[in-house]
């Protein structure tokens, strides 16, 4: 394989990568193979449909012609579909030299200035889509020889492999799109940190904290507030990093003061194998933020890490604190009404209030 042909293989996993332009990889296979030009496609065979066509050396109003009309009406696209076992393809498989002028796709690709010959190689993406790679050869070229399928060749299996990299990477950032967009509709704050602490993604509820007067600001574990919470919530997004948060409950959850009226729930999550990307600066770090008093309701998980409840008495704690009767409660959780005063006085004790009216009271001012 030649420098120049190595060098055009590099440029094209740069252009999967995002560091070049695909023109500029595909100019640069061009240059390596002395061709004309060159093109990358796929192809639903059912359907006819391009739903991808990288060029370099070919007009747009040939591309966009070919896509709308010419595509099934290719001699060569024709012999594909029909030959589907054949690796390469090209002109005289099909068409004669001396039925080249006469066959409407031909006249109109010279008619528009494009290449007269060609060789193609096909390569299975799935069950439904081809990737047909075509260097575009001009008439002064002329017909591919056994040193341009060699080439092509050896070409061809990197441009498969950049390709298939190529669609995963959309899918993956449609799929993150689409993730990142529902998660700004929650009104909780969700961040997405890196192993460092730095913030990968911050939906609009995360933004807003992060902004206004809640006293948490992530990013590299940067947080305004009081320093026993900033050490509790670093130490917990670095065991939550490391993978090494409290197998028991899956997460860390806790307060965050910040002043008198100023408070957040925090919960800490590490992210599951398939999730923790070896790729540097990845997420592995979930965290959900909750604000109280901004959300106006709370949940079990609250109550804990507000009041220090156990679980079961934070779930007595909110049906207390909506005003249900505790003969309903008593029923509803199969425990005697001995029990429940039990469980009552605990919670009295611990959220500070005398009676169920300030309990009441207390729930409904979050």
């Amino acid at each position: 394989m030649g420098l120049r042909l190595s060098e055009a293989i590099l440029g094209l996993y740069d252009a999967v990568l995002g560091d070049v332009s695909f023109d500029d990889a595909l100019q640069g296979i061009t240059r390596g193979l002395g061709v004309s030009g060159f093109n990358i496609f796929l192809l639903n065979r059912h359907t006819g449909n391009v739903p991808l066509n990288l060029s370099y050396g070919i007009s747009n109003e040939i591309l966009r012609d070919y896509n709308d009309h010419y595509v099934m009406k290719d001699p060569g696209i024709q012999y594909f579909i029909s030959n589907p076992g054949h690796s390469f393809y090209y002109n005289y498989l099909h068409t004669s030299e001396s039925e080249i002028d006469r066959t409407e796709y031909y006249a109109w690709l010279q008619r528009m200035g494009g290449a007269r010959y060609y060789l193609a190689q096909t390569l299975r993406i799935d069950t439904h889509t081809s990737m047909i790679a075509t260097s575009q050869r001009a008439h002064r070229i002329g017909h591919a020889q056994d040193t341009d399928f060699r080439r092509l060749g050896q070409l061809g299996a990197h441009i498969q492999r950049a390709m298939r990299l190529k669609l995963g990477i959309s899918d993956l950032n449609i799929r993150l799109a689409a993730a990142y967009d529902a998660l700004d509709e929650i009104g909780h704050g969700v961040c997405l940190l890196s192993g460092l602490g730095t913030i990968v993604f911050a939906n609009a509820a995360a933004r807003v904290m992060r902004q206004g007067q809640s006293p948490v600001w992530l990013g590299r574990i940067k947080l305004e507030t009081n320093p026993a919470d900033r050490t509790a919530l670093e130490a917990a997004i670095r065991r939550a990093a490391s993978g090494t948060s409290d197998p028991a409950n899956g997460f860390s959850s806790m307060l965050l003061t910040g002043g008198e009226h100023s408070r957040v729930i925090a919960h800490v999550l590490p992210l599951g194998e398939r999730t923790r990307s070896r790729l540097f600066g990845a997420p592995t770090v979930l965290v959900i933020l909750h604000d109280p008093l901004r959300l106006g309701r709370l949940g079990p998980q609250d109550c804990m890490t507000l009041f220090e409840l156990t679980r079961s008495e934070a779930q007595i704690a909110l049906a207390l604190g909506q005003g249900r009767a505790p003969a309903d409660i008593c029923a509803e959780r199969g425990i005697g009404i001995n029990t429940l005063k039990t469980h009552r006085k605990r919670i009295f004790e611990k959220v500070g209030v005398a009676s169920q009216s300030e309990l009441v009271r207390l729930i409904s001012s979050f």
